[in-house]
């Protein structure tokens, strides 16, 4: 033990109780109130356990131990898995309504005389929810955690290494001067930050109240989301590479959706809409550039040719579903406009500048909509065009006589093994060389060419992947119309 006018161990040259021992002492404190804390975080965990079990019965549990289940996507058939039973309780108590309506913990908190230091703690956990959090620095068991939406950063206590880059879903609650993960958490590889990321932003609301409620109502969906999603990564990363010891794939052409087009009497725009676009013209974008007004007038061009086109004079704009609006600039634009990414901001921006004026006169309430398909749009559309450059550019080969190619639209993903092709029902490794590693992160269709050895012979277009069940609802909108 170093005596208080020994040399500090630390090299200053200063004796012990002039420099370090000061330091250390607050550390020492930091400990100590950091060891209290755990320990009454662990004691009202078990009183609030006991309460539960005094308060609701086996039956009406066992309710929510299902929709636990459901949520999680595991077979109600077969028991919870046991590494998912803690995770089981942390939610039970702390987010689910299952006591009158109202949360475990806060009906238990309302009914329990706490001293002073339990009550601080009490209150503080009744705050913890889950969120989602990206590891941007690791240290000596600790960690700094930054909000994958959102800003800030939390100096976190770990107990087992996470690796920077790691994306987890868990609860933050303070310790001491720092935070720690409360209760059980999932760890998820880099690969799947910009799934998650994408998932998130057009869900999540922007302000702390709305976020806060936003992840203790839908906290545990997003979790079950993301095992599901990151498992049908390691499926895909799997057959990619089995793929390349099996028979060659036998082609299987996929057509994106589309609406039947009308006949020449049909086509048309009606008068209403046609007012609200001249008024928009005037009251909006007249007061731009001359420049600017020609890119706003070719966006809206398209928007009228597309109406004329697939709705005809019986069109209102409450036709504009999410579903419409993703089938509009996904897969029309691409094959009627083309273009580059910087038209295709321009063009997303114009249509969106139209709707929020529309919801903003009181017209129609069509942006709401939009801002669903929206924050996926303006990333995903604008890089679907680069990665049709990049494919042409460095991508396609030239075709011998002897190989044998399939030509239709197939899904084209990255998962960490590579870029592949789901050709029929297999994933087909494509014979890519320096493709970005940032647009993992997505998915695309791509129309085109491809060799059974994974060469890529021709690219037409590349459209981006915006609604899972696209198939089902383009055609429930064509019924409806």
């Amino acid at each position: 033990m170093v005596g208080r006018n020994d040399p500090c161990p630390c090299g200053s040259g200063k004796k012990y109780k002039k420099c370090c021992e000061r330091v250390v002492a607050i550390q020492a404190a930091e400990q100590l109130r950091e060891k209290r804390e755990i320990q009454i975080k662990n004691e009202i965990l078990k009183d609030l356990k006991e309460w539960f079990e005094r308060h609701v019965s086996r039956e009406e549990e066992k309710k929510w131990e299902e929709r636990f289940k459901e949520i999680l996507r595991f077979p109600s058939s077969k028991p919870l898995p046991s590494r998912y039973s803690l995770a089981y309780r942390f939610w039970l108590m702390l987010d689910t309504p299952c006591v009158d309506g109202r949360r475990p913990i806060d009906v238990w908190r309302e009914a329990t005389n706490l001293p002073s230091d339990r009550l601080e703690v009490a209150d503080q956990l009744r705050d913890v929810h889950l969120g989602c959090y990206e590891v941007c620095h690791t240290g000596n068991q600790e960690v700094l955690l930054q909000p994958i939406l959102g800003e800030g950063t939390y100096v976190t206590k770990v107990f087992e290494p996470l690796h920077k880059g790691a994306v987890l879903i868990g609860r933050l609650s303070r310790l001491g001067n720092r935070y720690e993960l409360f209760g059980p958490y999932t760890v998820f590889t880099q690969q799947m930050r910009g799934e998650i990321l994408m998932h998130l932003e057009n869900q999540v609301p922007r302000d702390p109240a709305g976020e806060r409620e936003f992840w203790r109502q839908n906290g545990l969906h997003v979790l079950g989301w993301a095992i599901h999603r990151a498992k049908e990564w390691d499926q895909l990363s799997t057959q990619a590479q089995a793929s390349q010891e099996e028979a060659a794939p036998t082609a299987e052409v996929r057509a994106l959706p589309s609406l039947p087009s009308l006949n020449e009497e049909e086509k048309g725009l009606p008068d209403l809409v046609t007012q609200h676009l001249e008024l928009f013209f005037m009251n909006e974008v007249s007061k731009y550039q001359p420049r600017t007004q020609t890119l706003f007038a070719r966006s809206l061009e398209y928007l009228v040719e597309y109406i004329s086109l697939y709705f005809g004079k019986s069109f209102t704009w409450s036709r504009f579903n999410e579903d419409v609006l993703a089938h509009f600039c996904g897969v029309w634009y691409v094959d009627r406009v083309g273009g580059n990414a910087v038209k295709a901001k321009i063009f997303l921006n114009t249509i969106k500048h139209l709707f929020r004026w529309l919801d903003g006169e009181g017209i129609e309430t069509v942006y709401a909509a939009y801002r669903r398909v929206y924050p996926s749009l303006i990333q995903s559309l604008p890089l679907a065009f680069e990665v049709r450059k990049w494919l042409v550019q460095h991508g396609v080969q030239e075709r011998t006589a002897e190989e044998t190619a399939m030509t239709g639209t197939y899904l084209l993903a990255v998962p960490p093994s590579g870029p592949v092709l789901l050709v029929g029902k297999k994933w087909l490794p494509l014979n890519l060389r320096g493709f970005p590693p940032n647009w993992a992160e997505y998915r695309f269709w791509l129309k085109g060419t491809v060799a059974n050895d994974g060469s890529l012979h021709r690219v037409e277009a590349i459209y981006p992947v915006l609604l899972e069940d696209w198939d089902q609802t383009v055609e429930q909108t064509i019924e409806e119309r």
